[in-house]
């Protein structure tokens, strides 16, 4: 594990390893839905109430029951049983949901739910409730594949342990810990590994024999241990991502002159730049775009702004947009990082680039 954890090192970490945390279980609430207004859930032995005492709606049959879930008020839920014709309004602050083999439409997902009010005044977050381990068995396989090396895969489980027990502690006063998507990382209940023996007992052991380990940073506390897919061969200050630093500084990663970083290109029609910085900035129809071009950039060498010269009558209007700003509007997925650099060819806007994600933290393909 040394040689893999040498990117983390770097970053003047400690790994520590507690007995005492090792053996106690931590529970881990996970954000899978977030501001729906109706939901459909199956499961065999499905069971719906409150969340204390779970009384169900029906009474208890065998098989698989569906029910379409909604909420019609401060307190109130309608929970039509789909089949059967039966509806029943439940008065409860939030909705607990269980069963077997649960699915919220085609996708499966943890047997222990509960359906919280968020956002407006019908909207509602679903949220699981998973032991830490349980979960980090969610997040491997999503963050990293399973096929890669046993000592890469040990320090992804250190750094992704320590990232959600550091995410847990600054929302314990939220209803959920960590979203299941890219906004904190990746976590899927269904992996198909079942079929894969060797790749299953492979993603049990990095996470056995780290169980209890995390990242520990300035005043001993768990460090929030960010990562991301490449690099690029510089890793990123995170005050030009989130705006703060935190534990982090840029260092070069000297791995990359033993490999190759991932190389991307992308490009954009003229028209489509246009309107999709009109949507965002709020411009009128009638602006035009005058020019675009790399605003300023970072210490390590990605774009901090990307400059925006738009024409309004007889005004004309220069915008500096954030560079992950930029890379949100025109796609995470499109735009894999932001060290790129941008050029105009005839109506089209080419961008080139290298690494992947943020480039903050432990660089998993180093």
């Amino acid at each position: 594990m040394r040689s893999a954890l040498l990117t983390l090192s770097v970053l003047v970490l400690s790994l520590v390893q507690g007995e005492a945390s090792a053996r106690q279980q931590v529970e881990i609430r996970v954000r899978i839905k977030k501001s729906m207004r109706l939901v459909e859930v199956s499961g065999m032995g499905l069971h719906i109430g409150r969340p204390t005492g779970l009384v169900s709606i029906a009474t208890p049959k065998l098989g698989v029951r569906r029910a379409q879930l909604k909420r019609i008020g401060d307190g109130k839920w309608l929970v039509s049983w789909l089949g059967s014709g039966e509806r029943q309004i439940i008065s409860a602050r939030r909705l607990s949901v269980r069963g077997q083999m649960l699915k919220v439409g085609i996708e499966p997902v943890p047997y222990e739910l509960e359906l919280v009010p968020s956002d407006g005044i019908k909207k509602f977050d679903m949220v699981a409730r998973l032991d830490l381990e349980a979960y980090l068995a969610g997040v491997l396989p999503s963050e990293m594949p399973i096929s890669w090396p046993i000592e890469a895969l040990k320090a992804q489980a250190v750094a992704a342990r320590s990232f959600v027990l550091s995410r847990a502690f600054a929302r314990r006063d939220r209803h959920y810990d960590v979203d299941s998507t890219i906004v904190d990382q990746v976590y899927r209940f269904f992996h198909d590994l079942d079929g894969k023996p060797a790749l299953r007992k492979k993603l049990n052991l990095a996470l056995e024999s780290t169980r209890g380990q995390v990242l520990r940073g300035k005043g001993d506390r768990i460090l929030q241990a960010y990562y991301s897919a490449d690099c690029g061969c510089q890793s990123e200050d995170p005050k030009y991502v989130w705006g703060e630093s935190n534990d982090y500084v840029s260092v070069k990663d000297e791995t990359c002159q033993s490999r190759k970083t991932h190389r991307w290109s992308t490009n954009f029609e003229k028209d489509e730049v246009r309107s999709r910085l009109l949507a965002y900035l709020s411009l009128p129809e009638s602006a035009s775009l005058g020019a675009l071009h790399a605003g300023s950039r970072t210490p390590s060498g990605r774009m901090a702004e990307v400059a925006a010269v738009f024409k309004m009558g007889s005004d004309q209007r220069k915008i500096l947009i954030g560079a992950q700003e930029f890379r949100r509007v025109f796609g995470f997925d499109r735009v894999l990082s932001s060290d790129f650099q941008l050029r105009w060819n005839r109506r089209k806007l080419e961008l080139e680039g290298k690494g992947m994600g943020h480039g903050v933290g432990l660089c998993q393909r180093g």
